[in-house]
Parts: structure tokens; C-alpha cells; sequence
């Protein structure tokens, strides 16, 4: 756990990551957090459902959007995941762009989001549909 985010796992399955404040520092301990439930989730065979809650955070550094980009670039083809990100709208833009530097094969697995009802709605719906 650190002062910049919290993180929540859920009775249904899914994770909420609560970003307040990412630095350098604490940015490098969620990717190693991220990577450890990556990991979880490949060996389980688990469709892997997370919420970044980003509405508190600011403008994250570039550092910051750096090491979320490189951990989903290293993630194996086959692996099943769905991210929503909950931001404010002034942010949609900016969070759109950093979007789009993602991998072709994992843009479709992330959305972004302005409510919490809607995001996990949606991380419901993906896990239905790759579970049916």
C-alpha cells in the first residue's frame, strides 16, 4: 500500500487501484504490483478485471505514463484482461492520447470511463462475455 494509491480487491473479482498522487517512486511500486497480479492472473488462466480510479491524481508524470505503458507491452498476446479508467472530463483527451500508445491488441481491453457505475458495469460485461 502508499500514500499515492490504494487498492481494493473486490467480492466480484475486480480490482479498483485508487490513484491520488503518482511520482516516480510510487509509480515503480504499482507497476511491480501490477506485474505481480499480471503474473497471478497468467498462471490462473483468470480474466484479469481492473479499475484506475484516476479522478484524484492529476496530470501524471510522464514517468508515470511511461511504466504503465511498458507493463502492458510486455504482457503475453493470449493474455485475458479488462481495464477501465475512471478520469474527470477535462482529463478525457489527455488520457485518450496516452491510450492510444498502448499496443493495437490491448487498446480493445481498455475504456475509459467518467462514472464508477458505468466502469464496472463494463468490467462486468467483458467478464460475462469472455467467460460465456
Amino acid at each position: 500500500m502508499s500514500d499515492s494509491f490504494t487498492i481494493q480487491h473486490c467480492h466480484n473479482g475486480i480490482i479498483k487501484f485508487r490513484i491520488y498522487n503518482l511520482t516516480p517512486e510510487s509509480a515503480a511500486a504499482w507497476e511491480l504490483i501490477v506485474q505481480q497480479l499480471y503474473c497471478e492472473a497468467i498462471q490462473q488462466g483468470q480474466h484479469l478485471r481492473i479499475l484506475y480510479d484516476m479522478r484524484d491524481a492529476g496530470i501524471p508524470p510522464r514517468e508515470v505514463a511511461n511504466a504503465m505503458i511498458r507493463t502492458t507491452h510486455a504482457l503475453p498476446d493470449n493474455f485475458s484482461r479488462s481495464s477501465a479508467i475512471l478520469t474527470l472530463p477535462h482529463m478525457l483527451g489527455l488520457m485518450e492520447r496516452e491510450v492510444r500508445r498502448l499496443p493495437r491488441r490491448s487498446v480493445q481491453n481498455v475504456k475509459l470511463f467518467l462514472t464508477e457505475q458505468e466502469a464496472l458495469a463494463w468490467l462486468e460485461g467483458r467478464h460475462e462475455a469472455i467467460a460465456s
